[in-house]
């Protein structure tokens, strides 16, 4: 089973225990104890977990690609589309992964 770590502006125990639901990945909550964490330090302690990271944190990859590693799971980006500028909540994200997983039935068998 695929595991994925949310990070801390997309911490969701509803997204977590959606997935749990559905029973085709894991997903982590972002650690309580890395509340605050700069984004270097962030990356640099969750990626070499092993799981890709899912965010909805464009400036992350923009401010911080020198702080993530050479080898790493994988960054999920979330986004709306450039010509939808809205606010991003919890309910628009579980949307996008919802018609993400109807268009890509396999995404929870590939690596």
């Amino acid at each position: 089973m695929t595991t994925f770590q949310l990070d801390e502006c997309l911490n969701s125990k509803k997204l977590v225990l959606k997935c749990a639901k559905e029973g085709l990945c894991k997903v982590f909550r972002f650690p309580s104890d890395m509340k605050g964490l700069k984004d270097p330090e962030m990356l640099n302690q969750l990626l070499p977990k092993g799981n890709p990271l899912i965010t909805t944190d464009f400036a992350l990859l923009d401010e911080h690609l020198n702080s993530i590693p050479e080898s790493h799971p994988g960054i999920i980006l979330i986004a709306n589309s450039e010509s939808v500028p809205q606010t991003l909540t919890i309910k628009k994200v579980q949307a996008i992964l919802r018609k993400f997983k109807t268009k890509f039935s396999q995404w929870h068998q590939v690596s």
